[in-house]
């Protein structure tokens, strides 16, 4: 039997930090192939470079250079999936063939499981999940978040959103939003065709700080300036002077709304601080959660949301209005553009 041993060898630093992470065996196309890797899709990195080294014969891999090293990719748009290059393998007639491999990392297991396309096994490319994320990293004085073509705008100029410690305690890492009265948030521009403009799956999750529970508070709307334009809204809804609910709305293109509600009172202020808020949906419902734990779900139902390339508000609803702004401080957006799993949200939680 050939083994393939394969390791990315670029150390890459992200704010400091390099995460790595040791994967588990798996076994495909009767070899055992094991990974360590760096996790550099959460950082945004795009490229790395595997190191692979061969032992046996005949020799399964072809299209190396001299240090036994070949590039790999980040299929585009997609944060947990690598594409190397056309490799030759080993089978068992003893050929070598051109084929194309996946290494996909996998969160809920904390592994890396390399995938063969067209080896016989039945084993099909790995799924894309778009994953857009505002990390609010940038601190002052930027007046941009995120990465393009998804960077958003802190507005309005006059009284933008502020820079804030984050739920580590590490300075200018997240934002608040609306501590003076006056609405402001994060608006990005959704060009056509996005990974914003997500339809029968998505997940929305984020971390909040709540400094005033208000009625239909805006975390994360898709929509323009009219709800008969909104796609989607995580929203936290007042319960009384001091605590609020996770809410999760989406619209169809016909305009019917489908909601699911929380049951679990996230607090105002220090006495109760950060907390995580998710929702998914997907065929047959729709859920939300708070700090990691499905906190409530409409079943029966299988909505698909509109799409249009109305702007993405983080901190208020589409309508800009006061009575819809969220009091309190926000970090770490994403928007996927697939249905996670209760064990995904939890390990974001948990992260």
């Amino acid at each position: 039997m050939t083994v393939l041993i394969i390791v990315i060898i670029v150390p890459i630093v992200v704010f400091g930090i390099t995460a790595f992470i040791t994967a588990s065996v798996s076994r495909y196309d009767a070899q055992t192939r094991s990974l360590k890797a760096l996790y550099l899709a959460q950082a945004g990195i795009h490229k790395g470079i595997f190191n692979i080294k061969a032992t046996g014969a005949p020799t399964p891999v072809a299209n190396i250079d001299a240090n036994n090293q070949i590039a790999v990719t980040l299929i585009a748009q997609c944060s947990n999936i690598y594409q190397l290059k056309s490799i030759g393998t080993s089978v068992a007639s003893g050929n070598s063939i051109a084929r194309t491999l996946f290494a996909q990392y996998d969160a809920t297991a904390n592994k890396v499981s390399i995938y063969m396309e067209g080896d016989g096994t039945g084993i099909p490319a790995p799924a894309c999940c778009d994953d857009v994320w505002w990390p609010f990293s940038e601190g002052p004085p930027a007046t941009v978040t995120g990465t393009a073509p998804y960077q958003g705008a802190l507005s309005p100029a006059a009284n933008r959103p502020a820079w804030i410690a984050d739920r580590l305690g590490a300075a200018n890492r997240a934002l608040r939003f609306n501590a003076s009265g006056a609405t402001n948030y994060v608006v990005v521009n959704d060009p056509a065709s996005s990974s914003l403009d997500l339809t029968t799956a998505g997940t929305v999750m984020a971390w909040v700080y709540v400094d005033n529970p208000i009625a239909g508070a805006g975390v994360v709307n898709k929509g323009a300036t009219t709800t008969a334009s909104n796609a989607y809204a995580l929203i936290l809804n007042r319960r009384n002077a001091s605590q609020a609910r996770v809410n999760f709305w989406i619209y169809n293109a016909a305009g019917t709304q489908f909601s699911v509600s929380g049951s679990t009172d996230v607090g105002k202020g220090a006495s109760t601080g950060w907390h995580h808020i998710a929702a998914t949906w997907g065929p047959g419902y729709l859920r939300v959660y708070c700090d990691g734990q499905p906190d409530g779900t409409t079943v029966a139902v299988n909505p698909t949301a509109r799409t249009n390339n109305n702007p993405l508000y983080i901190g208020a609803m589409g309508t800009l209005a006061a009575a819809s702004e969220f009091q309190g401080r926000i970090d770490e957006v994403h928007v996927f553009s697939c249905q996670k799993t209760d064990q995904e949200i939890l390990d974001y939680y948990n992260a």
